[in-house]
């Protein structure tokens, strides 16, 4: 099962702001409690990154993400492997009416590729979906 996401989150920040934050790969895990594990050297295409995600579910996510394009300080493309595959897109962009305010548009295409992550999918699939939304809306509301 793939879970295809497309969300957009509004940020009161102006977006160099938000850019400078997110390239602080160091504060992700204090930012995100639910990031049980991580590794990152920077924001920078060529970077890989290990993560161990632990949603409200009763198993833990754990990936790699290839950071395949990076353009300061508007996009971020990725490539997921592990428990779950694909690919994810971060776009930032100034929003006109908003006095200094960001839109983040976050797009994923991932699938499920490991147990208990699989099964889940295939069992449940409403719950493998809250457990995605969760992890993106989660982590914007806490950034």
């Amino acid at each position: 099962m793939e879970i295809s996401s497309n969300h957009t989150y509004r940020l009161p920040a102006p977006r160099a702001e938000v850019w400078r934050a997110l390239a602080g790969v160091s504060a992700y895990p204090s930012w995100w409690p639910w990031l049980r594990r991580f590794t990152a050297s920077a924001l920078v295409e060529g970077d890989e990154w290990g993560c161990t995600i632990r949603p409200p579910l009763p198993y833990a996510i754990r990936c790699r993400v290839a950071l395949v394009g990076v353009r300061e300080p508007s996009l971020v493309v990725a490539r997921v492997s592990g428990d779950i595959a694909g690919g994810a897109r971060l776009e930032l962009t100034d929003v006109r009416a908003g006095g200094g305010a960001t839109e983040a548009r976050i797009t994923s295409l991932l699938e499920a590729r490991r147990l208990p992550a699989r099964l889940l999918a295939r069992v449940a699939p409403p719950v493998a979906r809250w457990g995605h939304d969760w992890v993106f809306d989660t982590a914007a509301r806490q950034f």
